[in-house]
């Protein structure tokens, strides 16, 4: 396998272990529990994880559509996953709910790289002197 075929799924890791954290914090009960904070923190959370999985799929500047589709795809995945995890959990439960608040917070994370991406380029138009 060559560098750059290995580099592709190296891309993934930050995502795959921080979904693992994810996974892992679902899994005992509830830290907090103050009403309507459960929501904003799978937006926070999921918002990381939507990052995460731009920076994944964001293989070429020139496909926003399809980086965009599969870090949704397989980042609602991953909440579906664990909503019905949670389910099986004593003191946590599934909620449909929830998966809006991912979502929401996937969209956002993708939102958050694209700027992050663009931010980045005007900086290294203005430090560089290159023109994008």
């Amino acid at each position: 396998m060559r560098y750059k075929d290995k580099m592709k799924y190296i891309r993934f890791f930050p995502a795959g272990i921080y979904n693992g954290i994810i996974w892992f914090l679902s899994s005992g009960p509830v830290l907090v529990d103050i009403t309507g904070f459960d929501k904003t923190a799978h937006i926070i959370e999921y918002s990381v994880l939507g990052l995460l999985l731009a920076f994944a799929f964001n293989l070429s500047k020139n496909n926003f559509d399809q980086f965009a589709r599969y870090s949704i795809v397989l980042g609602l995945t991953m909440g579906a996953i664990d909503e019905i995890h949670q389910y099986f959990v004593p003191g946590r439960s599934m909620d449909v709910i929830d998966l809006f608040a991912d979502m929401t917070g996937i969209a956002a994370g993708i939102l958050a790289w694209v700027l992050l991406v663009k931010i980045l380029e005007i900086l290294k138009f203005k430090v560089a002197g290159f023109p994008s």
